[in-house]
């Protein structure tokens, strides 16, 4: 997990008190999602909602790859339906092609 993301690194090799780490805004289901892609490359979240989450743990912990590919597939699911949620994420998290993506939408 440290060699694939630095605030992972800084966390386990960081003096604490507890070996125990504890991630309260992050749910179990979530973190696993994330955490299999780290190890195996692949992805098990599809819809809209599993997605926007293992993007914020993909942010919060610097992993690269994984916020890539969820801004890909976040590109690949924004509509009018969703569209302003999806800008509204866009912007939140700097994804200029996303945001473009979404400017579109709205336009059109």
């Amino acid at each position: 997990l440290a060699l694939n993301s630095s605030a992972f690194s800084k966390l386990f090799f960081a003096e604490r008190k507890s070996k125990a780490v504890d991630f309260e805004d992050i749910s179990s289901e979530t973190m696993k999602a994330a955490l299999e892609f780290i190890y195996t490359n692949k992805h098990a979240f599809t819809d809209f909602e599993s997605t926007i989450k293992v993007l914020h743990v993909a942010e919060k912990f610097k992993i690269k790859k994984l916020k890539k590919l969820c801004l890909e597939e976040l590109t690949a699911k924004a509509c009018e339906e969703n569209v302003l949620e999806i800008f509204e994420i866009a912007d939140m998290y700097k994804a200029v092609l996303l945001e473009g993506k979404c400017l579109a939408i709205i336009i059109r």
